[in-house]
């Protein structure tokens, strides 16, 4: 299988959702799987291949920098999609990093043959926050992070045994069928 992640910072010494993709990866690798992710860093890991985010269009204007970083994370699947045919992409519940890539596949029929992940990680800062008006780009974040989990393919999470080794397990949750 081509199975490609997401992580718009891979610090797998700093950072949980890091590790889970390195620890992840080293064990898909050992079984066959080509395994890609796509990154705004510069830090390579064995087993993995790195995709650089692709550049938005100059002049281009977007609500927040997390809107503007789903844009281009969804340019880059959609070039890496052309040349391989992923699999799956897995992308984390955190910064909606693929907000543009599930509604490309939910209202334009991209990646009609491709599994789109959301795993949730860990409740981030935004759980159960009210937004405020005054804060609109935290409520546009919670928005996209919410469409995200709602409308993706499938939507996993760490089981409630905890981390194992620094890779959490994953039980799946399959999404019902939408109508329409």
């Amino acid at each position: 299988m081509k199975i490609a992640y997401t992580v718009r910072e891979f610090r797998p010494r700093a950072d949980p959702i890091s590790r889970y993709v390195c620890n992840l990866a080293r064990q898909l690798a050992a079984y066959g799987h080509q395994i890609y992710l796509i990154t705004e860093s510069s830090i390579s890991t064995p087993h993995v291949m790195l995709v650089a985010t692709r550049p938005g269009p100059p002049g281009w204007d977007y609500f927040t920098p997390e809107q503007s970083y789903a844009d281009r994370v969804y340019r880059t699947i959609s070039l890496l999609h052309r040349k391989l045919s992923l699999d799956v992409v897995e992308f984390a519940d955190r910064g909606a990093e693929g907000l543009t890539t599930i509604r490309a596949k939910r209202l334009l029929g991209e990646f009609a043959r491709t599994g789109l992940v959301v795993r949730v990680h860990a409740p981030t800062a935004l759980t159960g926050q009210p937004p405020s008006y005054a804060d609109y780009r935290r409520s546009i974040l919670i928005y996209a992070e919410e469409y995200c989990v709602q409308h993706a393919d499938l939507v996993t999470a760490p089981s409630e045994a905890g981390v194992r080794h620094g890779c959490g397990t994953c039980p799946a949750r399959p999404r019902p069928a939408r109508a329409g």
